[in-house]
């Protein structure tokens, strides 16, 4: 599993968040004809440590979300729930371990996405981890 799809099991487990977005979870670009609220996922970077005998087991990587609505308050709603859920972490997510995640950024996006028509709220976060070897 990679950190991403491990980062979208483990929300779609809770069910302060499935009960919000369901599986209208997506990569880079949202289904538009979705039933709002959905969520799009962007892995922005990943950052490795080297040591002198190579790369270090830690890695850092951002990522961004992007959390649609019709409605503004519940586009904030979702994203506070998401900061519940993760801001802090620390744990085994499918094969990762999450040595920490930090919730960086909260906007939301320049005004209401015009093409779309629906709000949206921009959640970034910073993740140390590093994977299991099996």
């Amino acid at each position: 599993m990679t950190l991403p799809s491990s980062l979208v099991s483990y929300l779609e487990s809770k069910s302060d968040w499935s009960s919000k977005v369901g599986q209208r979870f997506y990569p880079v670009q949202g289904d538009e004809k979705a039933v709002s609220p959905w969520v799009t996922f962007r892995f922005d970077n990943e950052d490795r440590d080297y040591a002198i005998d190579g790369p270090a087991e830690l890695l850092m990587a951002d990522i961004s979300f992007r959390i649609y609505s019709n409605d503004y308050m519940e586009a904030h709603s979702i994203a506070k729930v998401m900061s519940e859920i993760l801001d802090g972490y620390r744990g085994v997510m499918g094969d990762v371990v999450i040595t920490h995640i930090y919730f960086v950024d909260l906007r939301d996006s320049e005004p209401k996405d015009e093409i779309l028509d629906l709000y949206c709220v921009i959640c970034k976060i910073s993740v140390w981890y590093k994977h299991v070897v099996t």
